[in-house]
């Protein structure tokens, strides 16, 4: 998970996980952990109210002259982050759906970020070292294509998915001009998903 971004910022031995659906568009499957995963990495987790990666390309910084991996640090949240994610949501957004449907907030960064997308204020999580998928206790669901579920390589993961009880989401395309592997189709239904579970 390396990336000129990432040697800038330091995080390059860090896993990266969004608070809430996925948003990078770059994407056609998903994986989904329970925020439970956190309880693992007390003491070596690090969360930022937007997307760290931005910093380098995307978002503008109140000062332009000060180096991201500063502004970076200046910015990371302790452990109990999900109270200033509750701030955020009250705060800043007409209702807390509009966090988790993309909706711009209703006022600007009270951090002085400029530009991007919906990553500009999305809650990330950075986890240092490795987090093994297969066997993983907090592995809440995995969103794949049809295609990618036929494939010989993965029918042993599904096995294990099904038989300890993690969600698969199959994803189809609802839409006459969506494409298979549309970032769309798996973000429309991440959030269906997410809004089951917190409606149950």
């Amino acid at each position: 998970m390396g990336g000129p971004g990432n040697c800038a910022l330091g995080t390059s031995n860090d896993i990266f996980f969004y608070v809430g659906p996925f948003r990078y568009p770059s994407t056609a499957c998903g994986i989904l952990f329970s925020h439970s995963i956190e309880s693992d990495h007390v003491d070596t987790a690090k969360a930022t109210p937007f997307d760290s990666g931005g910093l380098v390309h995307r978002l503008g910084r109140p000062d332009a002259d000060e180096s991201v991996s500063t502004y970076l640090a200046r910015r990371e949240l302790p452990p109990d982050h999900r109270q200033y994610l509750s701030y955020t949501l009250t705060a800043l957004f007409h209702s807390p759906e509009d966090y988790l449907e993309g909706t711009d907030p209703l006022h600007p960064s009270p951090l002085g970020l400029t530009g991007g997308d919906a990553r500009a204020w999305t809650h990330e999580v950075r986890l240092p070292g490795r987090v093994m998928l297969w066997g993983n206790l907090h592995l809440q669901a995995l969103f794949l294509k049809a295609t990618v579920a036929n494939d010989p390589n993965v029918e042993a993961m599904l096995t294990w998915c099904q038989r300890d009880g993690i969600d698969l989401i199959y994803l189809q395309n609802q839409l006459p001009n969506e494409r298979d592997g549309d970032f769309t189709v798996l973000q429309r239904r991440c959030r269906r998903y997410l809004r089951e579970k917190l409606n149950s």
